[in-house]
């Protein structure tokens, strides 16, 4: 018997990919599939690793993995791959095009007979799971060796994956351009429209973009509770903050006649404003004006500003309304100030940025125990941590997110955000379908552009059989905000939706889309699943299933269907049998 070769560690860069739908797509065209995988392998892939000082030391029939000594290296070989791959991908029909998932992991491998081993590998081959396809997923060391890059990079929080004790802490990158472009928005006819875009700092010696960012975001709110408006989510207006925009591109990305936008100065107690309104139809500035005064009266300012703008774009709304909207203010302005620092925090999206928000909003709540917004953006922050996958107690997070918004309630009983919190969890928790709707109903009179309001909203109509209502203020709430960052949100509850009406395709076709943009995202996962089981697309589902067993390893169907918030049993059952029949056990 020969012996076997002795083994050898060391540090190296693993690459881990495997095709997207590769079952699916065996089975709908083999021969084509498997000679154009074969095509990409030698004329593609296998001359880039070695361009790139890499080595593939293992064949999957549908993949490879692949080493190399640094993660640059590792990295650029895996872009360039995946855009060659898209590009020459491109011209078959988006269902049958090949794309490959990618990992890539920094850790300590095992050299044995010209094949890897060692737990790091192991780690490589699971995470790849939640890359999107076409894109790529770095561990949390792959991702420190890397430093710098100038894609745009997801942090997808701490994973705990199937057989592993501990969490493994990684990031997503999707390469797709189609994914990111904005969807062209039309006008709206017989109601204004408009785009409050973050203000800018002028200050040079102090980071004042938050601030800046804070009181459009204050202006937005003012404008928001207006029926006779359509109001863009600052959720989708703040990916312009870091760049002055033409107002006819904001016209094309959001939909809108008018832009509001402007800059901020403040020094010695004394803040000045200074606003500019432009048509995006011309792209001309249609007024402009300077607001000055003391710190202290910055709450007037932007309501002189709200105040200005209502009555150039919307003549007929009376002032009197548009103090009827305003929200109670906080006694306190380095509240107000820890308030703003949080809510930037909180839209970067990041976990390490975003853990230090709520920090803040507790201290802003010990400085004014009456601050209602304070409590409400607590109580979003605890949401938002269930819903990025970013909890290590679910349970407990729900729980929060309604004890603070019920707090801002009692603070202010037309905080639209806290009341929609709370009508959402009345539904998905307690199953108090009416008290939800009612909940829902005064969040809407109180903020009728509140794109969250609306969203949330959608779920319970879901839950008691009415699809079309659901469908309805799902994509209400993502035409009142299409460029938000937290859009899986919206494009969640239109998947609900959609299996709820029964239209699978539907649904199928949205929950790819949050799939791709948030792989770890589980609510959206078991309805993508549920839904590929409804068409018979076994392989589709199956894949599906195994993300969700990773994420979940205790995962099972029936009794999470008969737990689920469909008021009619009928609905939980049919629920729990698509799942089963997607793969996931009983």
């Amino acid at each position: 018997m020969r012996a076997a070769r002795q083994s050898e560690r060391r540090l190296a860069a693993v690459l881990v990919a495997d095709v997207a739908g590769y079952v699916r797509l065996m089975e709908a065209d083999e021969d084509g599939i498997h000679g154009r995988l074969s095509a990409l392998r030698h004329d593609v892939i296998d001359p880039l690793v070695v361009a790139s000082s890499g080595r593939i030391v293992k064949n999957t029939g549908d993949g490879f993995f692949a080493i190399f000594d640094t993660v640059r290296e590792c990295f650029q070989c895996a872009v360039t791959v995946q855009e060659k791959v898209a590009s020459l991908e491109g011209v078959y029909e988006s269902g049958m095009r090949i794309a490959f998932r990618m990992c890539i992991n920094l850790c300590e491998v095992i050299f044995q007979n010209g094949d890897i081993f060692g737990d790091g590998v192991n780690i490589a081959a699971r995470l790849q799971h939640f890359g999107p396809p076409g894109g790529i997923v770095l561990s949390a060391a792959a991702r420190e060796q890397l430093g710098k890059v100038d894609l745009p990079l997801h942090d997808l929080g701490e994973l705990r994956l199937k057989h592993l004790a501990r969490p493994v802490r990684a990031f997503a990158l999707q390469l797709d351009a189609d994914a990111h472009r904005p969807v062209p928005q039309s006008v709206p006819l017989g109601k204004p429209s408009i785009a409050v875009l973050p203000f800018r700092s002028l200050q040079h010696e102090a980071d004042d973009a938050y601030f800046a960012a804070g009181i459009a975001e204050d202006i937005v709110g003012a404008l928001t509770g207006l029926q006779d408006l359509m109001v863009i989510s600052h959720g989708s207006t703040r990916t312009y903050v870091d760049h002055t925009v033409d107002p006819r591109i904001v016209r094309r990305d959001l939909g809108v006649r008018y832009v509001l936008s402007g800059s901020m100065r403040r020094s010695g107690g004394r803040v000045r404003i200074q606003t500019e309104l432009s048509d995006t139809e011309s792209g001309a500035v249609v007024h402009s004006d300077r607001f000055d005064g003391v710190s202290a009266d910055l709450f007037e300012l932007q309501d002189q500003i709200a105040s200005q703008i209502v009555s150039i774009i919307a003549p007929h709304v009376r002032d009197a309304e548009l103090k009827r909207v305003r929200r109670k203010r906080p006694e306190s302005m380095d509240a107000y100030d820890l308030v703003l620092r949080a809510i930037d925090l909180m839209y970067r999206l990041n976990l390490d940025d975003f853990n230090r928000a709520l920090p803040l909003l507790k201290q802003a709540i010990d400085l004014d125990a009456n601050y209602a917004k304070a409590y409400a953006m607590a109580a979003k922050w605890h949401g938002l941590t269930f819903g990025q996958g970013w909890s290590a107690d679910p349970q407990k997070d729900a729980a929060e997110t309604d004890r603070l918004a019920s707090e801002a309630i009692n603070r202010d009983s037309g905080d639209a955000l806290a009341l929609a919190l709370c009508g959402h969890h009345k539904a998905f928790l307690f199953r108090d379908y009416d008290r939800a709707i009612a909940l829902f109903d005064r969040a809407l009179a109180a903020g009728p552009n509140s794109a969250l309001a609306w969203t949330l909203s959608s779920p319970t109509f879901s839950y008691i059989g009415d699809g079309a209502m659901a469908i309805s203020r799902a994509e209400r709430g993502l035409r009142l905000s299409p460029l938000d960052p937290d859009a899986f949100w919206y494009q969640t509850a239109l998947t609900l939706a959609h299996y709820a009406s029964g239209n699978y395709p539907a649904a199928v076709d949205y929950g790819r889309k949050v799939a791709a943009a948030k792989p770890i995202f589980t609510a959206n996962l078991r309805f993508l699943a549920a839904s590929l089981a409804a068409l018979d697309r076994s392989g589709e589902a199956n894949e599906v299933a195994h993300i969700i067993l990773q994420l979940e390893p205790n995962f099972h169907a029936k009794s999470f269907a008969n737990g689920y918030a469909f008021r009619d049993e009928a609905r939980r059952e049919r629920f729990g049998a698509h799942l089963i029949k997607a793969g996931l056990p009983e």
